[in-house]
């Protein structure tokens, strides 16, 4: 079973529920009008990709890379590690569970 997400903007509004790996990184790299890419490159003779994010057409590679060979895996693998990064002022995604045990402990308090 996959797991699921819901994604916070820095101000604690829901951006989404329910969501698929790809479309929380999707709605966590687009927010504040932002855009990202993912790029295939090749490095020492081995398929690597990228992401790219920034504003419009000004993109800068980030760290965040995957060695998945077929593009979705990769794409997978990335969304993966944007999730669990931990970048002050963005958005931030949990797993639904996870959220939803912090609003009933919220609603206990």
């Amino acid at each position: 079973m996959t797991t699921t997400y819901t994604v916070l903007a820095p101000d604690g509004q829901v951006l989404g529920r329910h969501l698929a790996p790809e479309t929380a990184m999707t709605a966590i790299l687009l927010y504040d009008g932002r855009a990202f890419d993912i790029r295939q490159d090749e490095w020492r003779g081995q398929v690597i990709w990228e992401l790219w994010t920034g504003r419009g057409h000004d993109l800068s590679r980030t760290m965040i890379c995957s060695l998945k060979a077929d593009g979705a895996a990769a794409t997978r693998d990335i969304a993966e590690q944007v999730i669990v990064a931990d970048w002050p002022g963005e958005p931030e995604a949990f797993a639904d569970q996870q959220y939803d045990e912090m609003q009933a402990e919220r609603d206990a308090s």
